[in-house]
């Protein structure tokens, strides 16, 4: 196969060539080990299991059950780069083998619209360089986030509106660290670090929603921090001169930490 559509099996695995995939049956396992790969969201209508190793993937919109983003031995790219949208209805698993695997985007902003759970667990890969690729949780249901390993540099948004405070509720199991490339949006729903820490390096926009820690936890933040609205339990700000502004929204409790303020704007 060169080219065109493909109609896949069970457990198919595409080694390195260009290829538009379509009608993906119910209960398929698609592993993309190389090269280009459009699967297409118009006829690829039955959630599938999909393992990225390596290359490029467009996915045009399409919905997954559980993706795993990993690393093959010996595979000649340690991209894996998104060229368009893509929906996860279970877990989304970031698993590398070196400091040199990562996840990119295009140019553009490309999202993984994520209704399941989030874990990166395994290596020292990097997901994300950039707020190109945007993780955006958007479940009806309860969602967390596992961040045992590697470096998250994309853009981390919070943006659920459906179903109860539970419902709405994405959790840290783990300590959640978010580096300089990266940033945190909240748009809607909740944020409970619980017992954790939440350390954004990044920008932090809060326009909605709320930031909790229910068990004690800590929220950092050592960048440009704007709220517009929603309300945060308790933010560590470690900005520096960085900027802090709220024009909207309330916070319990601000506490500077002493390496020198920002500057304060409707605070």
């Amino acid at each position: 196969v060169t080219g065109g559509k493909y109609r896949a099996s069970r457990g198919t695995t595409f080694l390195g060539f260009t290829s538009t995939i379509s009608n993906l049956g119910a209960g398929t396992i698609f592993e993309h080990v190389n090269g280009t790969v459009n699967i297409d969201a118009s006829t690829n209508t039955n959630p599938v299991d999909l393992n990225f190793n390596a290359g490029t993937s467009s996915s045009e919109g399409a919905l997954f059950n559980h993706v795993t983003f990993s690393f093959v031995v010996g595979s000649q790219a340690n991209q894996r780069r998104l060229t368009g949208d893509m929906a996860v209805a279970g877990t989304l698993t970031f698993a590398t083998g070196e400091s040199d695997e990562v996840l990119i985007a295009d140019a553009s902003l490309r999202t993984i619209y994520l209704k399941g759970n989030f874990v990166m667990g395994v290596g020292t890969g990097t997901f994300g360089t950039n707020t190109n690729l945007r993780l955006m949780m958007n479940g009806t249901t309860a969602q967390t986030v596992t961040h045992s390993a590697g470096s998250f540099g994309a853009r981390f948004e919070v943006n659920k509106t459906s179903g109860s405070d539970a419902d709405k509720t994405v959790s840290l199991s783990t300590n959640f660290t978010i580096n300089t490339n990266g940033s945190l949006v909240m748009t809607a729903g909740r944020l409970d670090v619980l017992t954790r820490t939440l350390d954004t390096n990044g920008p932090y926009t809060h326009n909605g929603g709320d930031v909790l820690n229910s068990g004690g936890g800590e929220i950092l933040a050592s960048s440009t921090f704007t709220q517009t609205g929603g309300t945060i339990s308790r933010v560590n700000f470690d900005g520096g001169t960085a900027t802090l502004t709220q024009s909207g929204g309330s916070i319990t409790n601000l506490v500077f930490i002493s390496k020198g303020f920002g500057i304060c704007n409707g605070v």
